[in-house]
């Protein structure tokens, strides 16, 4: 897997002669200047960093232009009551993609649907769950090595 993520990265950003810029995105945060990834240079930014925390979801304008568009502008209020839960940078409100357009979605088919939490059982945590149950009483107690990882040091 290593190979191939340095052999895909650098072909595709580092040696490619069409690109002159590349906006990565995901969950996890590629490592910087790696021998892994076959590119460097890269500069990460987070939902604390106030340069582009309107970039990690939709803005209240950015849903306002989307409910107008659908013809859903009375939705707002219930959109923002439920799916309006994030504050990056500082004091930008973000909306979750992926619940506004599933929302809008359904209610295109059904104009009294009412809203849900769509990222409910979008992912699994079930390595986690194999590893706390096959977990022996030192993984907790000694040097409290779970606390470590979760604090971001390394055991």
């Amino acid at each position: 897997m290593r190979d191939f993520i340095r052999t895909f990265l650098g072909s595709v950003l580092k040696d490619n002669p069409n690109l002159s810029f590349a906006f990565l995105t995901g969950c996890l945060r590629v490592a910087k200047e790696s021998i892994f990834t076959g590119v460097n240079n890269f500069v990460c930014y987070s939902v604390a960093d106030v340069e582009y925390s309107d970039k990690f979801g939709f803005t209240d304008s950015e849903v306002d232009e989307l409910l107008k568009k659908e013809g859903m502008l009375r939705k707002k209020e219930e959109i923002k009551q439920w799916y309006d839960g994030y504050c990056f940078g500082k004091n930008t409100s973000i909306y979750c993609p992926w619940d506004i357009l599933n929302y809008i979605k359904t209610l295109q088919a059904d104009p009294n649907a009412l809203p849900k939490a769509y990222w409910m059982n979008t992912s699994e945590n079930s390595i986690i769950q194999k590893i706390l149950e096959r977990a022996t009483s030192n993984l907790f107690d000694q040097d409290k090595k779970i606390e470590k990882l979760i604090e971001g040091k390394s055991i």
